[in-house]
């Protein structure tokens, strides 16, 4: 991780803002984060927590891409 964030504290990476990183090893990752995927509206109406609780899961969430472990990143290094 220090290199990363070494690399990212430095001048060659002064034009870089608002990613996410994930290191492990010799595999840097970059995630799309802060991108809308999906959304859901009210109808104008404030959201409260049942609806939220009835529609976050099964309309927000639905079809997100899978997201991968950490077990599963380091799987992905020790196999090569």
């Amino acid at each position: 991780v220090a290199p990363m964030v070494t690399f990212l504290a430095s001048e060659a990476a002064s034009d870089i803002s608002g990613e996410i990183f994930r290191i492990a090893g010799d595999t840097a990752w970059v995630f799309t984060g802060w991108t809308t995927v999906n959304k859901i509206s009210n109808n104008g109406k404030i959201f409260t927590p049942q609806i939220l609780a009835d529609r976050v899961k099964s309309e927000l969430m639905k079809d997100l891409p899978p997201k991968s472990s950490l077990a599963e990143a380091l799987k992905e290094l020790l196999d090569g």
